[in-house]
């Protein structure tokens, strides 16, 4: 009686995991084609829609997240580029006061760079008040 039991019991494991394997192909072959067109960036958001709706949502997240870290660069180089701009001024300003340029062509090319690193400070500071 015992051996018809395991028998009993392997034949019935084995049909569990084949209707198992059967269930699995049958769900992946009913999402195949909606997620290939989320891939794809094709898909139509209809209201019943379940994944259409977790597409839209999964891309607002991801534009959320380039949007951060687009920021999140700006922020650390804003450091850099006002202490380029203030090295460069204080450089072409020392300059100018220890009469180092002689020459008037070179004084109004050094006056043309004040005035641009200037305004490159002035363009920082209006996008940080952007920002807070």
């Amino acid at each position: 009686m015992m051996k018809g039991t395991k028998k009993s019991f392997l034949f019935i494991s084995q049909a569990a995991t084949v209707l198992g394997i059967i269930s699995i192909i049958f769900f992946l072959k009913r999402i195949e084609k909606p997620l290939v067109k989320a891939v794809n960036k094709e898909i139509t958001h209809k209201v019943g829609d379940c994944i259409g709706k977790i597409y839209k949502v999964l891309r607002k997240e991801g534009e959320k997240i380039e949007e951060d870290e687009k920021m999140q660069d700006f922020l650390i180089n804003i450091p850099y580029e006002l202490k380029s701009s203030l090295g460069i001024i204080r450089g072409y300003t020392e300059s100018l006061k220890h009469n180092i340029v002689n020459s008037e062509e070179k004084k109004k090319q050094y006056y043309d760079v004040l005035i641009e690193e200037a305004d490159k400070m002035e363009h920082l500071v209006k996008m940080i008040s952007k920002i807070i």
